[in-house]
């Protein structure tokens, strides 16, 4: 099934770590990232929710349109928090 999980790792004033996992039918990745919360928070609260990297997942729009505006809840959420697709 294809699936992207953003799992917090670690967090400090204003950075966070992320390990993203991304899963389809023909490749499976993972990135560690570093990001600020209020970058990660832009993100989240703009309508494309787009960033600079791409990866095709077979998914409805409406579960994509959820994983970006729970984007969110990586910032105040304890370390190990995962918002996923699925």
């Amino acid at each position: 099934m294809d699936n992207i999980i953003f799992e917090k790792i670690w967090q400090d004033d204003s950075f966070i770590e992320l390990k993203i996992s991304a899963s389809s039918e023909f490749a499976s990745a993972y990135q560690n990232c570093y990001i600020q919360d209020k970058k990660l928070e832009e993100i989240a609260d703009n309508d494309t929710r787009s960033h600079r990297c791409c990866f095709f997942v077979k998914s409805e729009l409406g579960l994509i349109e959820q994983l970006g505006m729970a984007l969110k809840k990586l910032i105040i959420e304890p370390d190990g928090c995962e918002v996923s697709l699925h």
